[in-house]
This record gives structure tokens, sequence and C-alpha cells, in this order.
């Protein structure tokens, strides 16, 4: 060896040695102690190939928190030891170094911004990389479905020499050789670098081992103190999904032992290859071990909401239901506690929004059972759910179902991503407010508006596709999740007539934490709702209130009290009888509101399109974070009749605050948003006592043209108003006032916004 190369060799040596003995970045203390030096600002330059936060977390160096950098007094402060900065600096010439760039050189700069505070600014010069000029892969020749086994491992000539990447394609492949049938195939590297040519040889070489089968499967199950086993063996085996005589898949036992996690019957569930046992050489015995834990468990609930007043809640879970595995739920929901009949004796203690509103004056309930079948081979049953159910939406409508069955199947995994479809078949009836049928469908007599409100059939196909990345079900700070839901009802899968629909809506979320302290969200919700021609005989677009889609509340743009984005109608409290000319010269009698008419209450119409964007940043408080969170949002929405809307118009933003205090339940969460819109334009109607069958209320929109008929002898003693020449247009605007207390909207919910 030369003199240089012995020199090169013993650096390495010593440089490998000096960061196996030093401590790990992630040991680091970055507590400030009195006298420590606070991180201000941490920088690199010249890292052309890495991005700055996959260079900085291998390190030591920590800056404080962005509230602390941009405010000085608020956050967490972070210190940094200088003895370690030139660690620092080794661990970043060492990671480069395995990335494949030997010749990668790191300074480092400590800049004082005062006595207790510095900048670190690390200066790195990538150079150029070796790469891989010779690449052996052996071992494979004799083994079916070589290629496959190293399709896609990222291994080329040419390429950068990468050990991360390298160990990476070498675990791949080890995994898809265990997946193939040989439970002990190994693959062993070999490499050598040439510093002056920059060039450098790789070889992998598979060691497979014997192709196997599974063999006998051996099962001890442990029951909780006290109890004697629960599941019988026979369920266990069916639960398992595996046999002897299949091939041997490692990727099968991890699937087996989820199902089996699943359950929820098992506290610790562990599958692995039992080497105490002899076999044959192409046989794999099983080894299963099984603790089980609590077979029944029930829960009750408590809450309260602006727009619910009281809620109860109650569940029974069975997990080994029939002693076969299966899961038995009985789920009780109770909402509108103290506002609603029968249990309306505490009105006071509920909202006055909800205590004005026609459709909370009923207890909306859910009572249901759901049985699910886990079982791996033979007939997978459908998870099946019997229920019955009376609930309410907000202004807008009461459905009641005295008796639903639903069916629900779950896709298989290998799709990648959960996908369920379900059957809902429901017998019940919607009740909505006059001005929302006559508004929305154009049903403005007594004879078409029962005819939606009677008990009817709803049979609804649904399909759900979720790809969930976030870090977390309740709270995420990164991650993505993206869903999809398909709904369709007609006659030819059990509906009826009058209630035919499709539906399609898309959810896409997105978390990034920016700091320790912060967390960036945002989400966009678009989807589409139309009618099917076959839905009634000369009105197409007849969809069922419930199925309909509604914007605005503490879940969608947060300016806008619940439900009220989007087309309204406006119950008016007073209108004028006016005698009016027309171009032609006949004279004609008709009511109309004026916009300082005043309105007794907003009635949703629900649209046909939707589109819903919010993007809020979360900030930990610096006083109690573990307890306190305060968000920054901005919402956006539009809410159309038109399935072809155009988002460059009529898109309302509305900006907001809101504080968050966590609870065992959730999130409780406050948000004030701010509205600087005008009212939205809508069709005005007075809820006239009417009897007759033409009209059950006024349009009493502005510039209405409908005529007034005084009644026939016999008919009784109010005027009727003959709606049959048109729509009720969409023109009255009442009056809001400046003062910036009536633009804002106040949001009380548990849970995040999204």
């Amino acid at each position: 060896m030369s003199g240089g190369c012995r020199a090169r060799a013993a650096a390495l040596l010593a440089f490998v040695l000096l960061f196996l003995v030093a401590p790990s970045a992630e040991a680091q203390e970055t507590a400030c102690d009195p006298g420590d030096v606070e991180v201000r600002r941490l920088e690199f330059t010249g890292n052309t190939t890495f991005p700055d936060d996959e260079l900085s977390r291998g390190i030591a160096a920590t800056p404080s928190s962005w509230l602390r950098r941009t405010f000085g007094v608020l956050g967490t402060r972070r210190c940094v030891d200088r003895a370690s900065l030139p660690l620092d600096v080794a661990r970043l010439t060492l990671y480069y170094r395995k990335r494949g760039f030997f010749e990668a050189q790191v300074d480092t700069v400590v800049k004082s911004v005062n006595r207790s505070a510095v900048e670190i600014r690390f200066d790195i010069t990538e150079g150029p990389a070796l790469r891989v000029d010779t690449l052996t892969l052996s071992g494979l020749d004799s083994l079916p479905g070589g290629d496959d086994l190293t399709a896609r491992l990222g291994l080329a000539e040419g390429m950068r020499f990468d050990q991360y990447a390298i160990d990476s394609a070498r675990s791949v492949l080890v995994r898809r050789l265990r997946n193939a049938g040989y439970p002990y195939a190994d693959v062993l590297r070999e490499y050598r670098t040439h510093l002056p040519t920059r060039s450098a040889f790789l070889g992998l070489e598979v060691i497979p081992g014997q192709r196997s089968r599974i063999g006998a499967i051996s099962l001890s199950v442990t029951p909780r103190d006290g109890e004697s086993q629960q599941v019988s063996d026979d369920v266990v085996q069916e639960l398992l999904g595996i046999r002897p005589g299949m091939l041997y898949r490692e990727n099968e036992l991890v699937s087996a032992q989820r199902r089996l996690y699943e359950t929820d019957a098992y506290s610790h569930v562990d599958i692995s290859i039992d080497t105490s046992a002899a076999a044959a050489d192409s046989l794999i015995r099983l080894k299963l071990s099984l603790r089980e834990t609590y077979m029944q468990t029930a829960r009750l609930g408590v809450g309260y909401g602006s727009l619910d007043c009281f809620r109860l809640s109650a569940e029974y879970t069975n997990v080994n239901f029939m002693h076969q595995a299966r899961r038995l739920e009985l789920n009780a929901r109770m909402s509108k506690i103290g506002v609603g009949a029968p249990l309306d004796m505490a009105q006071r203690l509920c909202t006055s929004q909800v205590r004005g509103d026609v459709y909370s004056d009923t207890l909306n309930y859910y009572a249901g059972a759901t049985l699910r079948n886990p079982r791996a081979f033979g007939l997978t049953l459908p998870t099946t759910t019997l229920y019955s159910e009376t609930r309410s939406e907000f202004k807008a409508f009461l459905r009641s179902t005295p008796v639903a069955l639903g069916l629900s199947r779950g896709w298989p995994r290998g799709l990648g991503v959960p996908l369920v479809m379900s059957y809902n078949l429901e017998y019940g009836k919607t009740q909505a407010q006059p001005a929302l049928f006559c508004a929305a469908f154009n049903l403005c007599t007594d004879q078409d508006r029962r005819r939606v409100e009677e008990y009817r059939r709803l049979a609804v196909l649904g399909t759900s596709v979720v790809r969930d990345r976030a870090n977390d079900a309740v709270e995420p700070t990164s991650g993505t999740i993206l869903r999809l839901d398909a709904r369709h009802a007609s006659r030819l899968i059990g509906s009826d007539a009058l209630q035919q629909f499709n539906q399609l809506t898309g959810n896409a979320a997105w978390y990034h934490t920016v700091s320790d302290a912060v967390v960036l969200a945002a989400r966009l919700r678009v989807g589409a709702v139309f009618g099917s021609s076959l839905a009634r005989a000369g009105d197409p677009s007849y969809v069922p209130p419930q199925e309909r889609l509604y914007a605005g509340g503490p879940s969608t743009v947060r300016g806008f009290r619940q439900n009220e984005l989007g087309p309204l109608a406006y119950l008016a409290n007073q209108y004028t009888d006016t005698l009016i000319t027309l171009a032609g010269g006949e004279t004609r009698r008709v009511f109309r509101a004026t916009p300082d008419s005043g309105y007794s209450r907003v009635v949703p119409l629900g649209g046909n399109s939707i589109m819903v964007a919010n993007l809020e940043a979360r900030m930990r408080s610096p006083v109690l974070s573990d307890l306190l969170q305060f968000t920054v949002f901005v919402d956006a929405g539009k809410l159309s009749r038109d399935i072809d809307f155009d988002l460059r118009q009529d898109v309302r933003f509305t900006p907001g605050i809101g504080v968050r205090v966590s609870s065992p339940v959730g999130p409780i969460r406050l948000d004030v948003g701010y509205n600087p819109y005008e009212l939205a334009k809508g069709v005005a109607y007075y809820d006239a006592p009417l009897s007759g069958p033409l009209a059950p209320l006024y349009c009493v929109s502005p510039g209405n043209t409908f005529p007034i008929v005084e009644p026939q002898p016999g008919e009784g003693e109010v005027p009727v108003q003959d709606q049959t020449r048109g729509r009720c247009e969409a023109t009255f605007q009442p009056v809001r006032g400046g003062s910036l207390l009536r633009r804002l909207t106040l949001n009380f919910s548990i849970g995040q916004a999204f």
C-alpha cells in the first residue's frame, strides 16, 4: 500500500472511531442551562444533493423554536454545547461519504448574535460522487421468478455509490425471497472503492436456502387470570388463514398476526418459526402464541354541543359472540337532549340557536346492532347492521327511520388502500321546511309535498376509498389523508322511484410540522350530486334533502353559520299587498317583501356541487402548551345548484382565529370566523296559514308577479297565490348591520375541523 493510501486509510479509520465514540445526535442535550449559548439560527450552504431538514436530523445543533426565534420571548429555547460542533462536522462528513461523496468537506461558522445567542452555518463542498462501474448479482439463476425478484431494486451500473440505497435494496431482496418460500434467505454484500477513478465495485450474492412449505402448527393460548380459554383452537386456526402444505410466505404470517390482533380478543400475538422441533428439510414448523384479553367491554359518554345541546352515547362490544370470534357491537346515541321532545325539560340550558330550530324540537337518536365476521376461510359474510334512527340537520330537515339494514364489505388489501363497499336500505321519511321543497324542487303544493314526505324506501349503494398517511388519528401533525366516496340510489337496487340520485365527493387533507410548536393543515373538499333521469316525471333533478350537499359551520366554512353558505330561502316576517301594472297594461295584485321586512328564519336549500378549502396554522400555547392550542385559519367555499359552476366567481373567503383545549374526547374547539359579505340573496316566503291545495306558503320575493286570487265562496277566507307561472326568484336580500360583532360567527365543537 502506498504512503498516500495508508494516510487516507488512517484518517478514515480515525474519523470512524471518532464517530463511534461520540454521542449520537439524538442523545445530545439541547435544553438550556445557565450560561449556555442559544442557537438562534441553523443554516447549510453548498448542499445541492440533500435538503437542509435531512442534514439537520443527523446533527446535535438544533435551533430554538420558530416562536422563540421570531418573537424572542415565546416558544422553546435550545442551546448548543460548543464541544459538540466538531462532532457535528464529523457526522455530516461521514453522512456524505456513506452517500457516495468521499471528497466532501464540511466547515462550520459560528456568528455571535449577543452574549447568549449564536447563529451556526455549515459550509459544505460536496465534490464529485463515486459511481458504481461494475455490478454483479449472483445466486438467482436456479430460482423461479428471478426477474421478478430483482425488478425495481434501484441498482444499476453508473448509479451513485450510496450505501443507504444499497442496504435498502438488499433488504427488499431479502424480503422478496422470504415471501417466495425461502424462510432463511440472505443476501451478502461486497464492495470495493477506487478513489483515484471515483469508481466502485458492488457485488450481491443471494443465498436462498431451502424452499419450504408450512408443516405442523403448534398453538399456545394463555387465557386471562382466573379464566378458561374463550376462543377455541378451531376458530383460531380458521382466523389464522394458514394451513399445512402452503408455501411459506413471510408476508402471510404478518397478515395472519394482524387478523388476530384485529379481533381485539388478544393482547399479544406472536407467530414464529419453531426451531426447537425437527422437521423435514422442505417443511417449516410454526409456533403460534396468544394471550387473551377482555372479551366484553362497555363505555358510556356524555357531551354538549351548541347545535346538539346535551349528548349521550353508550357502547357495548362482545368480540367473541357465540364463541366464534364474531364481533357484536351495540350502539346507542342521543342528542338534542334538553330541547327535543320528549326530553325537552331543560331548554334554558341549550343555546338560542337550537331552541329556535323547528327541526331540533324532536329527540335525535340512533340505536343499532352490528355483527362482524372476521373469518379468513370459507364465505366471508359482510358486516351487518340493523338500526333505527331519527336525525336532523340544523334548519334543513328531520329524517325519521324506524328500521334500516346496512351491509358493508372491505375489499382485498392487495389494492393498497382500504376500500369499503356498502348497501343501505332504509324505510323512512324526511320532513323539511315547505320553502325548501318549493324553492329547491318546485314542489309548492300540499299534494306534491306530501308525496315526498311520506314513508318510502331509500336504497343506497356506496363505495368509499381512503388513503390515510397521517401520523395521528385525532391530532395529525404530518402526512396526508385522501378519501373518495360514491353513492348511488335507484329503483334497480330497491329504492323508491322518488328517491334516486348519484353522488360523488372527494376530500384531501395535508398536515406539515413547521416547528415543534406550529403545524400547518390544509384541506380541499369537492363534490357533486345529481338526480337520476328516472327520479320523477317532469322533475329529473329531485334529490332527497338529506342527500344534498351543505356548507357553512364549524367543519367547513367557519365564517358562515351552519349550512348557510349557498342557496337560501328566507321566511319573511311581513309583506306588502301591492298593485302592479305589467308591460301589457294588465294590473295585478301581488305580495312582496322589502329588504327591511326582516325574517324569522333561514332555510338552507342545499346544493348539487360543493367546493370547500381550508388552511390553518395550529400553534401550541407558550403557557400550558400540552393543554392549549391557538389557530389562525382562512376558509373558502362555494355551494351551488349547478354542477358546472365557475370557481372564479362567488367563492367566499372567511378568515378567523380559534382556541383548542385538550380533553380525553378530543380537542374542545372554539372558532371565531369573520364574514365580510352581505347576506346572500335568496327566495322569500311568508308562511301563511293556508289550507287549500294550491299554495302552502306565499312567495314574497321582490319583483315577483304571481297573481293573488281571492277565494271563491266556500273555499275559505284567505287569498291564494298562483305560483304555477314560474319559480320564485332569489331576489330578497335582508339588510345586515355593519358592526364588527354582526360579522363574526362563533363555532363551538369537539375535534379538529379536519
